[in-house]
């Protein structure tokens, strides 16, 4: 009897045994579950020592990083934006976003400063002041100036003006990703009550902290949403495949068991899951379920053609072991080769 035969043997005699103890090492890694945590940053993707992080590092340290978040308005009809109504809304909204944590700024089109010369006299002061009171000659001269400014075209207003911008700048102290979900909240509560107050007026957020916001949120997402639907696809499949309630059972509970360990594992380690890891769940299940159907497929063909239940998996067992562990290997190889490059 040859040491795979051995192996199988054992494994169908002390079946019960098997199943207690894979289920009792299941159970032990799945509790590290909550030690599991997820990075929405680019520093998870590289390592303290790593050249090109130190580098940046040092950019932003001599000349100041830019954290910055970007409110665009525009009238929902195409209109101008120099009218008291929408004036007056981005006069508003400038004011509150003074509030927004964490910022240190807020320049737009109504804040501007603008200076004038009137003989020996320079009047600087904000370009809009007190919108809703702006008479139709200073509404004319407010569009003049600000369309004929180079730093205000393409960043605070549109060209054709019929967009104005909000940008917020931000000074980080502390963990980016906790200050990054803080903005994100505190500027979609600020719009959604804008959009209530202004329903005629459209408002866009973006910026670089609200992007890497929307990474972690989707990847989170994902998590919740992808993996269950993932999971409930791959176990319908199988059912219409193999037509078996038995088969499908088993394999659905070797994708809860693997899951479960890997997850778990990688909790009771430490490992952070990013944007780029988070679908390894989904990565884990296809392996999985290729290899299940493997064996259970060549077992359900064993016992068709009158091979007794423990006699037909012994049968598939030994035909499937050493390529499904080749696969397994091979396949682990090459993702671990992932570590070499951040």
């Amino acid at each position: 009897m040859t040491l795979t035969e051995r192996y199988i043997d054992v494994v169908l005699r002390r079946r019960r045994l098997v199943i207690l103890l894979a289920t009792l090492l299941m159970v032990a890694a799945a509790a590290g579950t909550s030690g599991v945590g997820f990075s929405g940053s680019y520093r998870a993707l590289f390592g303290e020592d790593n050249p090109e992080l130190i580098a940046y590092d040092e950019l932003q340290a001599t000349y100041s990083s830019s954290k910055a978040a970007l409110i665009a308005i525009a009238p929902r009809a195409g209109d101008s934006v120099f009218t008291r109504e929408t004036l007056a809304a981005v006069e508003e909204l400038t004011e509150a976003a003074w509030q927004t944590p964490h910022s240190v700024r807020v320049n737009s089109l109504t804040n501007y400063f603008h200076s004038e010369a009137d003989g020996d006299e320079l009047t600087v002061a904000p370009l809009v002041e007190d919108a809703q009171s702006l008479s139709a000659a200073e509404l004319a001269r407010v569009q003049a100036i600000a369309l004929d400014q180079p730093e205000l075209v393409g960043q605070l207003v549109s060209a054709d003006g019929r967009v104005s911008a909000l940008l917020i700048s931000f000074i980080l102290r502390g963990s980016e990703e906790a200050a990054w979900a803080e903005i994100t909240a505190h500027l979609r509560e600020l719009l959604d009550e804008a959009r209530v107050a202004h329903p005629e007026l459209a408002y866009y957020l973006t910026g670089n902290v609200l992007l890497n916001q929307a990474f972690a949120e989707a990847s989170k997402d994902d998590a919740k949403q992808l993996i269950p639907v993932a999971f409930l696809t791959i176990l319908g499949i199988v059912l219409v495949l193999l037509r078996s309630l038995c088969a499908t059972g088993a394999i659905a509970l070797i994708l809860v068991f693997t899951l479960s360990s890997t997850v778990g594992t990688a909790g009771w380690l430490g490992v952070l899951l990013t944007p780029v890891s988070a679908p390894v769940p989904v990565i884990i299940m296809t392996v999985g379920v290729a290899h299940a159907i493997h064996i259970v497929t060549i077992m359900l063909a064993g016992m068709r053609s009158g091979l007794a239940r423990n006699a037909a998996i012994a049968q598939s067992l030994s035909d499937n072991l050493y390529p499904v562990f080749l696969t397994t290997a091979t396949t682990a190889i090459g993702f671990l080769s992932l570590n070499t490059s951040s």
